[in-house]
């Protein structure tokens, strides 16, 4: 996995497209909560390039 800070917004409207949310953790690997916009973008969303090493979605 790329050397990037995962988010762990579990309230982001964009977290199921976001690399930052559903790439699969490294060993040791850095976490914050980033937090979008009032109107929906967020600067650190990362679109999930195709191949990508997701994480399993645990919740919806």
């Amino acid at each position: 996995m790329p050397d990037i800070t995962l988010c762990t917004n579990f309230m982001c409207l964009k977290r199921h497209d976001c690399l930052r949310f559903r790439a699969k953790a490294a060993e040791h690997q850095s976490y914050q909560t980033f937090y979008p916009e009032d109107d929906g973008t967020c600067e650190s969303f990362l679109s999930i390039p195709e191949g990508a090493n997701l994480a399993l979605e645990t919740t919806s």
